[in-house]
């Protein structure tokens, strides 16, 4: 059995206990620009699986989460995000979840992030 800080079985309440123990302990070590990779880019690249997931890009796998927006700015959404803000999921392209009943909001937070993605994957080619 995994063990986490917040006892938590979803990713977005571990994401909000790192980011009040970098707060408090650590004043603000962790940028605000590194939570998303962090869960995205940065495991791919430990685990050695960059050439294959990751990213959203042609010719890798993708597994996609659409959550509801929470924030104009990607990185406070994503930290105000909770489970039930999670609108879709697709695993390797096929659709996984759908919410039933859908929120007005529009998933603004994850096109800003794969423009945000995208944009820091041009700088560094």
């Amino acid at each position: 059995m995994d063990w986490n800080p917040t006892g938590s079985d979803d990713i977005f309440e571990e994401l909000r206990a790192a980011s009040k123990v970098n707060e408090e302990k650590f004043a603000g070590a962790i940028p605000k620009t590194s939570w998303i990779p962090m869960i995205t880019e940065n495991p791919a690249e430990a685990l050695a699986l960059s050439d294959k997931i990751g990213t959203l890009a042609p010719g890798l796998k993708a597994d996609i989460t659409v959550l509801a927006s929470e924030d104009a700015d990607p990185t406070e959404s994503l930290l105000k995000t909770r489970l039930e803000d999670v609108e879709m999921v697709w695993v390797g392209g096929a659709s996984y979840f759908m919410a039933k009943r859908r929120r007005s909001r529009r998933p603004s937070a994850i096109r800003a992030n794969l423009s945000w993605s995208t944009a820091r994957r041009s700088k560094s080619a």
